[in-house]
């Protein structure tokens, strides 16, 4: 009896030790068919716009309104600015907003569907509040992972910024391409992803 659990508490160990190594934070994440190595590069950027998922429907960045195919809805402007060449349109989904888009535009610009997105944003406030919005993803990173994750996948921030209740990491790549998520402080959940082409 003795020796058969000497043998059971050996065959844990070993089992323990290739769930941990198994698990290892040290080498790359895949996360839907994307690998991540802790580096924010130019390969990074275009695996997150190239998978934008949102209300059962992907799309890729750049592209125009009339790109985005799905149940969408366009539901009006939000910071129309006639200083400003753009214009941020929210995107609904069964009538409800789920995210936003922001299009380059004039001022006086009134049909936005051929206009290039420049920057896609997302955040779990609005999209909890539309169960119709489904999972909300940019290259496999969603609404909901952990700081964690996205440390592991992209490495350090360039940029971290305490503001409020949130931790704000920005990914930057020249010119302006960046990659920004807002994380909860209380749970270090990501609240809110933006990408800026």
């Amino acid at each position: 009896m003795k020796r058969l659990l000497s043998v059971l508490a050996a065959g844990a160990l070993v089992l323990s030790a290739g769930c941990s190594s198994k698990n290892s934070d040290s080498g790359p994440v895949e996360l839907d068919g994307k690998v991540y190595d802790r580096e924010f590069t130019d390969k990074t950027f275009s695996q997150l716009t190239g998978d934008v998922q949102i209300g059962g429907a992907s799309f890729a960045l750049p592209c125009t309104l009339m790109d985005i195919t799905g149940d969408f809805s366009f539901m009006g402007f939000v910071n129309e600015n006639e200083t400003d060449h753009s214009k941020r349109v929210v995107l609904g989904v069964n009538g409800q907003p789920a995210a936003s888009v922001t299009v380059e535009s004039e001022h006086n610009d009134s049909d936005l569907t051929d206009n290039a997105i420049i920057e896609f944003s997302a955040n779990s406030d609005t999209a909890s509040a539309n169960p119709d919005a489904g999972k909300i993803s940019v290259g496999g990173i969603c609404l909901g992972d952990s700081r964690e994750l996205v440390e592991r996948c992209f490495g350090k921030p360039a940029q971290e910024q305490d503001v409020g209740d949130r931790i704000i990491w920005t990914y930057t790549l020249e010119g302006s391409q960046k990659a920004e998520f807002q994380f909860g402080k209380d749970d270090n959940k990501a609240k809110e992803i933006t990408l800026h082409t």
